[in-house]
């Protein structure tokens, strides 16, 4: 089985502690088995090769990344992006890797998976009956859907009718998502298979090579968009496999701290006991106290300090985009 890890985005709906020089996927934050802080690549790779010891894994991820890969992921192998350009360049790239340096066949199955994912043992094992989608040539694209939890607006829903996929909503309004719900709707794990020579023939239509590194010289030639918009979406023939069990996005910080294992990380917090579903991130040499909070999440970072209510439905990602903007100029 090959899988190719997306280590993509800079996380800024994490921010202070994640940005673009240590996005949220390298970020200790989770426990691992033994309760020793952990971060979701670490988490992920763990995960799957547990599950599939004989898997080809490669992490797909922008060059800035390079290094911090190596500290966290010793000797995996890694497909840099000389430039970030969404998800559909990534996978462009990563196919024609595994043609011209590894050598596989077109007719060949991968597998993409994003990295920062937080899912359940079956999540992993069932990996492989996504590939077999592709690989059997039963469809285009092999997709993975998991049976939602609550009707949310922070997902996109796949619509499917016997393991076929007719169509896709994506973050949706509550009331709508929770029609799709009650419908049998998916929410979209991000993850797909499919073969590397269907996806060489979408980006011949963008650049001409015949090598990774004439790909790579025309990077920029590729479009920015995601593989779901660009290839996905427009595909008739696209299977789903069902999972029914944890998985969730740590996007968000009232997502992330339901993870943390506490309500406090870092040092020199102290929460009162008026505090009720309130955590506290104190990453500063500082002492933080939280009084009397409810449905609170206080982070202090080095690059900011987050008070936030965990209900909050405004763009952190897009707040701190305009922090920047408006600062940048005076830097």
């Amino acid at each position: 089985m090959n899988v190719v890890l997306l280590s993509g985005g800079s996380g800024k709906r994490l921010w202070p502690l994640s940005g673009n020089t240590r996005p949220k996927q390298f970020l200790p934050l989770l426990l691992d088995e033994q309760g020793e802080p952990e971060s979701m690549v670490r988490r992920v790779l763990r995960q799957l090769r547990a599950a599939h010891p004989g898997a080809r894994v490669f992490v797909s991820a922008n060059v800035s990344q390079a290094a911090l890969l190596r500290e966290q992921l010793g000797a995996v192998e890694t497909i840099l992006e000389p430039a970030r350009r969404d998800t559909f360049p990534a996978v462009a790239l990563a196919a024609a890797y595994l043609r011209y340096e590894k050598k596989l066949d077109e007719d060949e199955a991968f597998l993409v998976c994003p990295i920062d994912v937080f899912a359940g043992e079956k999540y992993f094992a069932l990996l492989a009956e996504v590939e077999r989608l592709a690989a059997s040539g039963q469809h285009a694209i092999g997709l993975l859907g998991a049976v939602p939890t609550y009707p949310s607006e922070k997902y996109g829903y796949i619509l499917q009718e016997g393991g076929a996929v007719t169509g896709f909503v994506e973050k949706p309004p509550h009331d709508q998502a929770a029609r799709l719900t009650a419908r049998g709707a998916l929410w979209n794990c991000g993850v797909f298979a499919l073969k590397i020579g269907y996806v060489l023939r979408r980006a011949e239509r963008y650049a001409s090579f015949g090598s990774f590194e004439s790909l790579y010289a025309q990077y920029d030639k590729l479009p920015r968009i995601s593989f779901d918009y660009e290839v996905v979406e427009r595909e008739p023939s696209i299977g789903a496999v069902v999972y029914d069990g944890l998985w969730k996005d740590l996007g968000t910080w009232n997502t992330l701290t339901q993870e943390m294992g506490g309500s406090a990380l870092g040092g020199r917090v102290l929460l009162s006991e008026g505090c009720e579903n309130t955590h506290v991130l104190n990453m500063l040499d500082l002492p933080v106290i939280a009084q009397d909070l409810q449905d609170i999440v206080v982070v202090a970072g080095p690059d900011g300090i987050l008070v936030s209510s965990k209900n909050a439905r405004s763009s952190l990602k897009t707040l701190v985009e305009g922090m920047e903007a408006a600062i940048s100029p005076l830097t």
